[in-house]
């Protein structure tokens, strides 16, 4: 399930991120507390903050692949099994 931040709580886990990409238990904890948020998705937001900085630090975004290229591989694959299953029955 995704959370959605309010503006308040994207404040304070911006500002904690300022201070430190990698804050301790105690302050997710206490930033939790303060934000009416639960210790796993603070520590969740930290960590896709984390590949977000990355990501923008590197300049590239992360690709997902063309489904057209993707598609168009498929009969070849299929057309393979289907072929090998043939054969081997051939063979039996």
């Amino acid at each position: 399930m995704r959370t959605v931040f309010t503006n308040s709580q994207t404040k304070q886990l911006e500002q904690l991120f300022e201070q430190t990409d990698y804050p301790g238990v105690e302050g997710r904890a206490e930033l939790a507390r303060n934000a009416c948020l639960a210790e796993e998705t603070v520590r969740v937001w930290f960590k896709n903050r984390r590949a977000r900085l990355k990501r923008q630090k590197s300049g590239t975004k992360a690709k997902s692949p063309d489904l057209a290229t993707s598609k168009r591989d498929w009969p070849t694959v299929y057309n393979n099994r289907r072929f090998m299953g043939n054969s081997l029955s051939r063979l039996l």
